[in-house]
């Protein structure tokens, strides 16, 4: 199972006369005395699940270290998910990027956004936008987002004055196509040469 999901034990076959303590990897959990149990399971790993049967004389049926008598569940951790990659292209260009669970396994994975150009982990597109990428293994699923963006349009330049003296200054700020980022690198040239 997967860890944050519940499980559900029971007593088979169950009587009126018995009171159940149950124990989970060898220790009772207080306030159990039914003769089903259920669990949310927190945090994952391998759980042993035991019950002892009591009658109204005291007696216990079984002792809960019998093996026979233990059901087992192996808890699977929700993988992370990692994106890598080129998230940021330019017209024409395309996108690749990788998703990587954190948990190692087989996985199947769905791709959901502006283009679905996906294989399996990898996504190739020219298209920007929000995509959404779910990884499922036999237990678990976990879901996360990749934004790519894409620009290459129309540079604006804006000057905070259009008329000065000589000896005074401008300040230019560059603008692509409302696209600011602090990874666009710009040059700028006054068009002299030599």
């Amino acid at each position: 199972v997967c860890e944050g999901s519940q499980v559900t034990v029971k007593v088979v076959p169950t009587t009126e006369d018995y009171s159940y303590a149950w124990y989970v990897n060898g220790i009772e959990v207080p306030g159990e005395n039914r003769p089903i149990f259920t669990m949310n399971m927190e945090a994952p790993g391998n759980y042993k699940f035991a019950a002892l049967a009591v009658n109204q004389f005291g007696c216990a049926a079984r002792h809960v270290t019998d093996e026979a008598h233990v059901a087992k569940v192996n808890v699977q951790a929700i993988p992370e998910l990692t994106i890598a990659g080129n998230t940021t292209i330019c017209n024409g260009d395309t996108a690749k990027v990788i998703v990587t669970p954190s948990v190692p396994g087989v996985y199947e994975y769905t791709w959901q956004g502006p283009a679905n150009n996906a294989v399996d982990s990898l996504l190739k597109t020219v298209n920007d936008g929000v995509y959404t990428v779910t990884a499922a293994n036999r237990f678990c699923t976990a879901t996360t987002d990749v934004t790519i963006y894409r620009f290459g349009g129309d540079l604006h330049i804006a000057a905070d004055k259009l008329e000065i003296c000589e000896g005074e200054q401008v300040v230019l700020t560059a603008n692509l196509d409302g696209f600011n980022n602090e990874d666009i690198e710009y040059t700028w040239s006054n068009n002299e040469t030599g």
